[in-house]
């Protein structure tokens, strides 16, 4: 797994690759960004552009072949490789953090901060204070009874669905056909509360059907924004209210955001208080976390 030497290192890390996405990308359509949907995808093609270079030369620089990243792009590409996908086993429900922050965790969702090890789950954080490998294995065999352990920080919530009304790590998404079934999109909604910061998250992704009845990503304009209300770790203070305004671009995924630092609390936030809207081809979902 990657190491970094503090919290602020791997956080200003993952800040910088999305820079470099977003300037990598403005290069491209500052010169082909007038052409229409398909004369955009079809020079894409042409000239093997790949909207993930920067993230691939970090991966290549530092010979991390374990990268998340890696495990999602080949696993989105097996599932695409159909003419019927299955949306309910999509690689998006095992791999839903941002491809920046895959990039920097291994494929099991792990990344080595100081003497810390933080690892990432489908129910939440877990942060190993000490580094203590052992306790990493049970995580990874899922021992809950790990949550207990005196090195460990955690905002799983076992209970969930019983009593959690006030939670840090939540998720919900819808799937759109249209143009006749030969296009769809990906819209998503996530909240993520880390040891040390909280992110709203609205996701929407573009695909199309190929000629040969395979599916690809494909680019065409995209909007979204998001609002999130934040409490502390056991919603006694708040909320602060953050909005995230509108923004379009011509992409094969896009996605707007709120990050908040946090230094004294672990936030939270409440059922039907994280939101994200959604614009494409016409067309306009919105998604709110709800339990």
């Amino acid at each position: 797994m990657l190491e970094f030497s503090s919290s602020q290192l791997f956080i200003q890390t993952m800040k910088t690759l999305q820079e470099e996405l977003e300037q990598y990308d403005t290069v491209f359509l500052s010169t082909y960004g007038a052409l229409n949907d398909s004369l955009l995808n079809a020079k894409e093609d042409e000239l093997g552009f790949d909207e993930w270079q920067p993230l691939d030369d970090f991966i290549n620089y530092y010979g991390f072949a374990n990268s998340m990243k890696l495990a999602f792009e080949q696993a989105e590409l097996e599932w695409l490789d159909n003419e019927q996908l299955d949306t309910v086993n999509s690689p998006h429900e095992k791999y839903n953090f941002g491809i920046e922050e895959m990039t920097l965790l291994n494929s099991d969702g792990e990344v080595k901060i100081g003497d810390s090890i933080l690892k990432l789950t489908q129910k939440g954080f877990v942060y190993i204070t000490d580094g203590d490998l052992a306790t990493l294995i049970r995580v990874r065999d899922k021992d809950w009874t790990v949550l207990n352990d005196p090195n460990v920080i955690s905002n799983i919530d076992l209970s969930k669905g019983i009593c959690s009304d006030c939670d840090g790590w939540e998720k919900d998404k819808k799937w759109h056909y249209y143009d006749n079934n030969k296009k769809k999109v990906y819209v998503q909604i996530t909240f993520h509360s880390y040891p040390w910061y909280a992110i709203c998250k609205s996701k929407i992704i573009s695909y199309k059907k190929k000629w040969n009845g395979k599916w690809r990503r494909y680019r065409r304009l995209l909007g979204a924004n998001n609002q999130v209300y934040l409490w502390n770790s056991d919603c006694s203070e708040g909320p602060i209210s953050y909005y995230t305004s509108w923004k379009y671009k011509k992409r094969r995924s896009y996605s707007r955001y709120h990050f908040e630092w946090s230094v004294n609390s672990t936030y939270k936030t409440k059922s039907g208080y994280c939101y994200g809207q959604y614009s494409y081809a016409g067309y306009y979902k919105f998604l709110i976390l709800n339990w």
